[in-house]
């Protein structure tokens, strides 16, 4: 039997919780339909039992999903049409704030799949057309991280998890060169992201399908990153196109952005024209030992890289997590194949 290593997930970002994002948790089990809410514990005093990392926080938690027609946007993508589409986990009540903000960026994947028990993907036509082949259904990378997304809402984050099928994802080689893997382009689809929050943000019109109006709830001098596969560097990539000399972003984003952390999950690195490090911000990645995808490891290059960074400025913590046995498809509930049939038996 393969078991499916969400845990161990939720357990290093529990862990990471108070230098990361201030607090993350998790639980060892697939979602459930209905998010709990935790049991309250004794804190303080004698007897006192610290908290669960890994349970469910004091808020209920909703989700939504706000999603514009596919266009041609060369802020993302000049070269294919992308999508604005993305999941939103947030406290049921947005009172007080405003609310820390975490974006999770999934991997390449193929973008269509068929049958169930596992689905099978194994076909990019959404990329290129935003249809799939009769039999398929559109694979939804983007709600495979709800385990993580769900827990850390009901701690009071407003967590958005991107669809970059359209366009991107599975999508063909950057002819202009210098970004083979479209992680550049991910990287700017991050910050359209943002852009448009930020927009709800400072004026309202919140589209009616998230069921509440963001204006003034958004903290954009408290946001993180979490990113898989290539979404890891896409991260970077967006942290990094953000604070470029010159850069549009920060007029384009009307809040100004503070990116607190970035956590990476089976990341890959050097598929750009660009170095791209996260010096000056806190940065962890957590590798699967049993990988057969990014069979390399290479998202630890970034960590060798910045342990070599004397001026850092500000200086912020650097940190690696591997874990024994741990593939690289199933951090993401919605990648149902492993990748790493040469562990089958030892794979968690």
């Amino acid at each position: 039997m393969i078991r499916k290593p969400w845990r161990h997930l939720c357990t290093a970002a529990g862990l990471l919780a108070v230098p990361l994002f201030g607090t993350m948790a998790c639980s060892s089990e697939a979602p459930d339909e209905t998010v709990s809410v935790a049991q309250t514990v004794q804190t303080t005093g004698p007897g006192a039992v610290a908290p669960d990392p890994t349970d469910f926080g004091p808020r209920p938690v909703v989700s939504a999903e706000y999603r514009f027609p596919a266009s041609r946007d060369p802020d993302i993508y000049a070269h294919a049409d992308t999508e604005l589409w993305a999941a939103v986990y947030r406290p049921k009540s947005m009172a007080g704030g405003p609310h820390p903000i975490i974006v999770f960026l999934h991997g390449n994947h193929a973008t269509c799949g068929k049958g169930t028990n596992p689905r099978v993907d194994d076909d990019c036509q959404y990329t290129a057309t935003g249809t799939c082949p009769e039999g398929y259904e559109m694979a939804p990378s983007y709600l495979g991280y709800a385990y993580a997304a769900e827990r850390l809402a009901s701690h009071g984050y407003v967590v958005v998890s991107i669809n970059a099928n359209r366009g991107i994802t599975c999508g063909d080689v950057d002819p202009d060169g210098g970004d083979r893997g479209l992680n550049l382009a991910r990287g700017r689809l991050i910050l359209k992201h943002l852009q448009r929050l930020s927009e709800w943000n400072a004026n309202g019109g919140t589209p009616a399908s998230l069921g509440v109006e963001l204006r003034g709830k958004l903290d954009f001098s408290q946001l993180g990153l979490v990113g898989h596969s290539r979404g890891g560097e896409g991260s970077r990539a967006a942290y990094n196109l953000y604070r470029d000399p010159g850069s549009t972003w920060p007029t384009k984003i009307r809040s100004p952005v503070s990116f607190r952390a970035i956590f990476e999950i089976g990341p890959v690195d050097g598929q750009t024209s660009r170095t791209l490090n996260a010096d000056g911000t806190t940065w962890s990645v957590l590798l699967p030992m049993c990988d057969g995808d990014v069979d390399n490891l290479s998202g630890i290059r970034p960590y060798d890289r910045m342990l070599q960074i004397p001026t850092e400025t500000p200086a912020r913590p650097k940190s690696t997590f591997t874990v024994w046995g741990a593939n690289h498809n199933f951090y993401n509930t919605e990648w149902q194949e492993t990748d790493s049939s040469g562990c089958l038996g030892h794979v968690e």
